[in-house]
């Protein structure tokens, strides 16, 4: 694995992440209405690619470019649906229609409505095409130079929603491995979000490692000394991205990966829950930062953020997943951990837990959830307040 500074990306140890990188350097884009895409695709092919695309969709204007293509505003003609195309250009690299397929595999397999849903897959002539869900927003950094800063309340609920989609990644053991405000989608209104952009996104293979590739900007410490992009780097992303959304910038480069990194910043001017949170996200050590699942039960966050309840992605096809990475382990839904009633029971777990990191995690959720359903009780709120009941209930008898 190498790198070069200069030009923001790491290079991936894989051949086709290697193309995938060169391209990014070259600026391949495909674009629909020129004349000729690149030498090796002939006027015919040209036109050939265009027909195909326009025989089942009405195209128009550009509305996101990125390093490997553009992604167009269309109407699929069948139905009257509005859609996003994303195309990738695939001019001297066949590389890129695997990475688009296997992108395509991840995408559809999943529902959450923080996620971008994939509908179809195509090829033609010099570009492979992506049909996604069409949503009506910006780029979060787009939307912050436009309204520059967020409020804290509007930062929190756009933050629990970019939380809830990392944990439901996490918990079927996918790591999107580009977490950055580019890929972040905000809607005009500053209501939903939608995290985009999985083609380096990959399950995670049992006993190996990923390449790691992704944006070096935002890349976590861990990343940038040449461990493998996991969960953990996943949340640094997201908290330079809860940065953006509070301050209007992302903490200086020259700082962002030391403990200094938030000296810089005007904290004064949001609440020390919301410091706290981040601070949690931009822990420069990697095995100190905490789940998404923990994330959600800060004091920050509104009681119901944990309490997500999407099914979990529809069973593995490995003959239509094209990609590098095999599956070796099972995708499993959400399973909440353990929580004790007995005082007796915690305070033996509590002693526990110093020697065991996953039943600390579960003591500590633990605590938070009771929080969270006294909170329930004082502000009424019975529907709340019976889930928690229910789910405490029916664990309790496991630690």
């Amino acid at each position: 694995m190498t790198a070069d500074p200069g030009d923001g990306e790491l290079v991936a140890a894989a051949p086709v992440r290697s193309r995938l990188w060169m391209r990014r350097k070259k600026g391949y884009a495909p674009n629909l209405d020129a004349t000729v895409l690149a030498p090796n695709v002939t006027h015919l092919q040209m036109q050939s690619s265009q027909a195909a695309i326009s025989d089942d969709y009405d195209v128009f204007e550009v509305i996101g470019k990125g390093s490997t293509g553009k992604v167009y505003r269309a109407c699929r003609r069948k139905d009257g649906e509005q859609v996003a195309l994303k195309v990738v250009s695939t001019v001297n690299d066949d590389g890129q229609a695997m990475i688009a397929k296997a992108e395509f595999s991840l995408l559809q397999r999943m529902s959450h409505p923080s996620i971008v849903r994939a509908l179809e897959f195509f090829e033609v002539p010099g570009n492979a095409v992506l049909v996604l869900t069409l949503f009506d927003g910006s780029p979060l950094s787009v939307t912050v130079k436009r309204e520059h800063r967020l409020s804290e309340e509007t930062a929190r609920k756009l933050f629990v929603q970019l939380l809830q989609a990392l944990d439901y990644l996490h918990q079927n053991r996918i790591v999107h491995r580009d977490v950055k405000p580019a890929n972040v989608l905000i809607s005009h209104n500053l209501t939903d979000l939608k995290l985009i952009d999985f083609n380096i996104g990959r399950y995670l293979p049992e006993g190996g490692a990923l390449s790691p590739e992704c944006t070096r900007s935002y890349a976590a410490p861990e990343v940038k000394n040449g461990r493998a992009p996991g969960e953990a780097s996943d949340i640094w992303g997201a908290g330079l991205c809860l940065c953006m959304m509070l301050f209007g910038h992302c903490p200086p480069a020259s700082v962002r990966d030391s403990h200094a990194a938030l000296d810089g910043l005007d904290l004064s001017s949001v609440s020390e829950p919301a410091v706290a949170t981040l601070r949690q996200c931009l822990v420069v050590e990697h095995s100190m930062r905490p789940a998404a699942t923990t994330l959600l039960q800060m004091p920050w966050m509104p009681p119901e953020a944990a309490l997500w309840d999407w099914p979990p992605p529809t069973p593995l096809d490995p003959q239509r997943f094209a990609s590098g990475d095999q599956i070796s382990v099972p995708i499993r839904a959400w399973e909440p951990a353990s929580l004790p009633h007995d005082p007796r029971k915690i305070a033996s777990a509590k002693v526990r837990s110093k020697r065991t990191p996953t039943l600390r995690y579960k003591v500590n959720l633990c605590a938070m959830l009771r929080e969270s359903l006294e909170a329930c009780h004082s502000i009424k709120q019975p529907a709340l307040t019976k889930r928690l009941s229910i789910r405490s209930s029916e664990e309790s008898s496991s630690c």
